[in-house]
């Protein structure tokens, strides 16, 4: 049961910061955005790692959302 709230995790926390970055990303320089980005993405995947519950693996994925977001956001725009 648990692992099926992987994907729906994921999912929220991209949709939920999906808006708000692409509200602001016409805002900032695309290399900025996307290396923010790319740092916040791998940063984020490193402490999902080292979290040892399952409940906070899933707060941490939803946050993770924001990084990939403005990563989508940023292509887009390119």
């Amino acid at each position: 049961m648990e692992a099926g709230l992987v994907a729906p995790a994921g999912t929220i926390g991209f949709l939920i910061f999906a808006a708000g970055v692409g509200a602001v990303a016409g805002r900032y320089d695309t290399r900025t955005l996307l290396l923010l980005g790319i740092v916040g993405t791998g940063i984020g995947v490193f402490v999902m790692g080292l979290i040892p519950s399952f409940g906070f693996f899933l707060v941490a994925l939803i946050l993770r959302g924001h990084s990939v977001a403005s990563d989508v956001e940023v292509t887009d725009r390119c």
